[in-house]
């Protein structure tokens, strides 16, 4: 009996797995996420399942701290989430394990599209190409020269090459 429900398990896995669009975003909903700790614009630490999580907002990239507009982004993010419970939308998982997540705010409004709105931050192309409301929303920081913006500013990722931890 034990084999036959192995073989039926293993034939169900493998039909569905096959039959997953292998291009599709891996996407797991957490609506409880307790913010305990903020790092930067865009990083940030919640209680989740009863442990500490790590998570990265997907699709932007905020200035680091040392640079202009670091800690505006920061204090942004701060101002919003901590001590809040806010739903996470899993989208991936980076190289340091941290979960890559769009963060819906108690408001209901887009973390990560409201940082883009405000010039807080860059669209993250390389890691986001098609999130094509991100791109809007730059366009349009850009055009009312909000923010990052507002002058000529060294891009995040150029100058953690140059300014390697």
């Amino acid at each position: 009996m034990k084999r036959f429900n192995t073989k039926i398990f293993l034939s169900v896995v493998f039909v569905f797995l096959t039959s997953c669009n292998s291009t599709a975003v891996k996407r797991n909903d957490y609506p409880h996420a307790l913010v305990t700790k903020v790092a930067d614009g865009d990083t940030f630490t919640v209680l989740l399942n009863a442990r500490s999580e790590r998570i990265r907002l997907f699709g932007i990239d905020c200035p680091e701290l040392k640079q202009p507009y670091g800690q505006k982004a920061k204090a942004y993010t701060f101002d919003r989430v901590f001590q809040k419970r806010v739903q996470l939308i899993q989208r991936d998982r980076d190289k340091y394990d941290r979960l890559v997540a769009e963060v819906i705010l108690p408001t209901g409004e887009n973390l990560n599209q409201n940082l883009v709105q405000e010039g807080l931050c860059y669209w993250y192309r390389q890691h986001a190409k098609d999130y094509r409301a991100l791109e809007e929303f730059e366009k349009e920081a850009r055009t009312n020269r909000r923010g990052v913006w507002s002058k000529s500013l060294m891009k995040p990722w150029q100058w953690r090459k140059l300014n390697p931890r």
